[in-house]
């Protein structure tokens, strides 16, 4: 599988109808027009990627041949401008949909590869941001076509600031080149500060009922574009509240590391836990710690008695953000929260404050 400059013949891979074969020559010759690897009068740069972005929307049998098509195009590609082009093509289908699940494998490692052995770091920035936003698109199993305004600056979306959705110590590196000397995230202190700030101890169902999406959106849009968090004029505290679940639940690794997710659902006694829990890194302990001393006063019965969040029903929302397997699709949901029991128990029993302090 490598690069080619001309057109197709066929597919790439066996497709169940002859229709999807024609239509993927067609999406091929688009992705070659979007590449700048071949002239047309008529169809646009942006018309051809947003053409290929919609039939994987509308016909999934084609999402693993737009895959496979693009990282052809990425392989051995002689030409940098056309490489590039080709890996803005991957962060906009890993933001459109997912391959299915015999390919998914092959398309992370591929793209985990050149994060880490690109050829320039510009690669690495776009194999990075291409590997994240698959990852993400997988936990939230929704497809869509990215609006114009993200296809037409796609080529600079890996380069901007962003403190979600990427490895805490990741989050500890951007801060501390931007000054920053303390020990917690300030975006963490800043959304604990502002839950208890703005009334969230004394809001009933915080955590469980969510803030006004558009509102959540638009904070994390802040807190991912300026350091300094300043100039927010936001004060309700579910949007607070929510958007430090959003933290937690786009960090990838999560906050207990994927490697521990069968020995932590396992663990039914709090000496278990605190045995595992000492495995982490002590940046992911402190971190970690910090969210349960937030628990801990939030749940309070004196607060209890109002928000009606105990530490049962905080752990049962707070669950699914802190823990998931590594292949997502291999997660078994049932009535149970996978990881409430636990996070409970460590609400209950876990002494941070040698941690913090």
């Amino acid at each position: 599988m490598s690069y080619q400059k001309d057109p197709i013949e066929t597919s790439l891979i066996k497709l169940p109808k002859a229709s999807h074969c024609k239509t993927a020559i067609k999406i091929f010759k688009n992705l070659l027009v979007y590449m700048g690897d071949l002239n047309s009068k008529s169809v646009s740069e942006e018309n051809a990627i947003t053409s290929i972005l919609k039939t994987g929307i509308n016909t999934p049998e084609l999402r693993d041949e737009i895959y496979v098509q693009v990282l052809k195009q990425l392989t051995n590609n002689p030409n940098g401008e056309s490489e590039i082009n080709g890996w803005c093509a991957s962060c906009l289908l890993a933001h459109s949909f997912i391959p299915t699940r015999n390919l998914q494998t092959f398309v992370e490692d591929y793209f985990q590869k050149y994060s880490r052995n690109g050829k320039n770091k510009k690669i690495k920035k776009y194999a990075r941001y291409s590997f994240r936003t698959l990852r993400a698109t997988i936990r939230s199993n929704i497809f869509a076509t990215p609006n114009p305004q993200l296809i037409s600056t796609i080529n600079i979306r890996p380069f901007e600031r962003n403190i979600f959705g990427i490895p805490l110590e990741e989050v500890r590196e951007i801060e501390t080149k931007e000054g920053s000397n303390t020990r917690i995230p300030r975006i963490l202190i800043y959304l604990y500060q502002n839950i208890e700030k703005y009334n969230g101890f004394q809001t009933q169902g915080i955590f469980r009922v969510p803030g006004n999406t558009n509102s959540v959106k638009e904070l994390k849009q802040h807190l991912n574009r300026d350091p300094d968090f300043s100039n927010i004029d936001e004060s309700d505290p579910m949007v607070f509240a929510s958007t430090l679940k959003l933290f937690f639940r786009e960090l990838d690794p999560p906050t207990i590391p994927y490697r521990y997710y069968q020995e932590f659902v396992n663990s039914d006694n709090w000496e278990q836990l605190e045995s595992l829990i000492n495995k982490f890194t002590d940046y992911n302990k402190l971190i970690f710690a910090s969210l349960i001393h937030f628990f801990q006063k939030l749940t309070q019965p004196k607060y209890v008695k109002i928000t009606k969040m105990n530490i049962d029903n905080i752990s049962m929302v707070f669950a699914p953000n802190l823990l998931r397997k590594l292949d997502i699709n291999s997660m078994i949901y049932s009535s149970e929260v996978p990881g409430k029991t636990q996070i409970g128990l460590i609400i209950k029993n876990w002494n941070v404050s040698s941690i913090l302090n």
